[in-house]
């Protein structure tokens, strides 16, 4: 008796295998109904239309007229609100666009082994697909390809996809796990944009760019970690992450581009990398919880804004070859309480410094020619200010209401003043 129902449970889950993998034998009825449209190969059939076809699990077949069916081509289920599964033959290489998009009734979707080509919004709006497995096979994910299928809970992107395109799995807001392995090259624009409840990543050394918008509003992740190869990130890139809390630049950055964490509101440490020439416009902006940054000397320009209203922010230490300090760069800093500018430095743009409250000494490089507007305004603790030969110009109000400044030393090399710089400086 034993033996019949050990026999009896082998055949079930040799049955279940059948029906989960891509093994067709023909105990699988076809869906009857589906339109066909001959490749220009002429040796090959597409899924082009469900056609006729009402079923919600729907079979394609192996072969169409004794061809291979090889694809699965653009809008084929486009809008199956009914449909709930589809049984997807080994013979299938590619997948077109908005092949499944808004079929809000599939939940799982098997890909087979051999596929390698994910159309753009293939499947765009599948709101109730919960899991996906991505063949080893696949190079090709599209723009929009699985956009807002809010209950997909993880993906694991294989190593012959060389890219992400934009948007592939932006708005998937149950999305926790991103697997990335190692031969991704880039992620692209709004990639992962408002996965709000994904909580680690780990960009491995192969990615060289990040896109703009990639992980923005990703409000839940909490720890990244940068590849060796990592050169650019994107504007916007990690805009709002509100719960991460550090982040490390490897060597082989270059750009930080314009906001990439700006109001990210729980970032408390940032390591920035030898390699790293330019940090854009907003950056850093609105971080309440940074304490300290050093900027290492690869770094040409700091943008404007870019550290702006960081009221955490104690300590900064300039490279010795930033050329250039934008407007409001350090502006609203209340907890400054210090500031070297490096003889690399010519110019400090408007607001720079303003309102940092708490700033009580500036030492100017030797290399500085002008000060801009209201530079240093509101700056009410700093005691003393000594100008170098090299300053031409400073610009109107740049140390209005210093209210604290008791000595000021002015150079030789003076040529233009502005109004009420020192309005408001009544010791």
């Amino acid at each position: 008796m034993k033996k019949i129902l050990a026999a009896l449970f082998c055949i079930s889950l040799l049955a279940l295998a059948c029906n989960l993998s891509a093994c067709y034998t023909g105990a699988i009825s076809v869906s009857q109904g589906l339109e066909y449209t001959l490749n220009e190969d002429g040796k090959s059939y597409s899924v082009s239309d469900v056609g006729t076809c009402t079923d919600t699990k729907i079979v394609i077949p192996t072969t169409h007229n004794g061809k291979p069916v090889t694809a699965i081509g653009d809008g084929a289920f486009s809008g199956c609100q009914k449909l709930k599964n589809i049984f997807i033959p080994t013979s299938i290489v590619s997948i077109g666009e908005g092949a499944f998009g808004d079929c809000a009734g599939l939940t799982t979707i098997g890909l087979p082994k051999k596929l390698t080509s994910i159309g753009d919004f293939a499947f765009i709006n599948c709101v109730n697909l919960t899991k996906i497995e991505i063949p080893k096979s696949l190079t090709t994910i599209g723009k929009c390809a699985f956009y807002g299928c809010f209950k997909l809970i993880d993906i694991k992107i294989p190593s012959n996809v060389k890219a992400i395109s934009d948007v592939a799995f932006a708005e998937c807001s149950s999305l926790t796990q991103v697997e990335i392995s190692n031969g991704l090259t880039a992620i692209g624009d709004s990639a992962f944009y408002q996965c709000k409840n994904l909580i680690n990543l780990e960009i491995p050394n192969s990615v060289t760019s990040i896109g703009k918008l990639a992980f923005s509003d990703c409000q839940n992740l909490t720890d990244i970690t940068l590849g060796s190869g990592v050169a650019i990130i994107g504007n916007y890139a990690f805009f709002g992450c509100n719960r991460l809390t550090g982040i490390t630049f490897p060597d082989s950055v270059t750009t930080i581009g314009e906001y990439a964490f700006d109001h990210c509101s729980g970032l408390a440490s940032i390591t920035i990398g030898n390699g790293v020439t330019s940090i854009g416009n907003y950056a850093f902006r609105s971080c309440p919880v940074l304490t300290s940054v050093t900027i290492p000397d690869s770094v040409i320009s700091i943008g404007k804004w870019a550290f702006f209203d960081c009221p955490a922010l104690t300590s900064v230490t300039l490279g010795n070859n930033v050329s250039s300090i934008g407007e409001y760069a350090f502006a609203d800093n209340i907890s400054l309480t210090s500031v070297a500018i490096p003889d690399s430095v010519s110019s400090i743009d408007k607001f720079a410094f303003s309102n940092c409250t708490s700033l009580t000494s500036v030492t100017i490089g030797g290399g500085l020619t002008s000060i801009g507007n209201h530079a240093f305004y509101d700056c009410y603790r700093l005691t003393s200010i000594v100008i170098p030969d090299s300053v031409t110009s400073i610009g109107n109000k740049a140390f209005y209401n210093c209210s604290s400044l008791r000595s000021v030393t002015i150079g030789g090399g003076l040529t233009s003043i502005g109004d009420y710089v020192f309005g408001g400086c009544n010791r």
